[in-house]
């Protein structure tokens, strides 16, 4: 039926612009909305992983400090491939967060 239609359009003596035709907008206004839904699923799937990664490196971050205290910085480095300026950062940072702490 749309062949149909579309080629009977064109071949009509006078020009319809379809750009005005009630379902041609109902089909321009269906397509904003899913555009927005899936713009949202994807805004919502991106703040889940930024989260996760968030935790993960958290996670990381305390069993970094924890091997800090049986373990060189140097050998963390080594075996788990993270920079020495990593390791001195939170360290300092875990620091930071004790003086800021005792001085409450």
């Amino acid at each position: 039926l749309e062949d149909i239609t579309n080629k009977t359009i064109y071949n009509m003596p006078i020009k319809y612009d379809i750009t005005k035709d009630a379902l041609y907008l109902q089909g321009i206004e269906k397509g904003r909305l899913e555009g927005k839904e899936n713009s949202e699923r994807e805004r919502i799937r991106a703040e889940r992983e930024k989260e996760k990664r968030e935790k993960t490196e958290e996670k990381m971050r305390e069993v970094y400090l924890s091997l800090m205290k049986t373990m060189s910085m140097a050998s963390i480095s080594k075996q788990f491939g993270v920079s020495l300026y990593y390791l001195r950062k939170i360290k300092r940072e875990k620091q930071q967060e004790k003086q800021s702490e005792s001085n409450q």
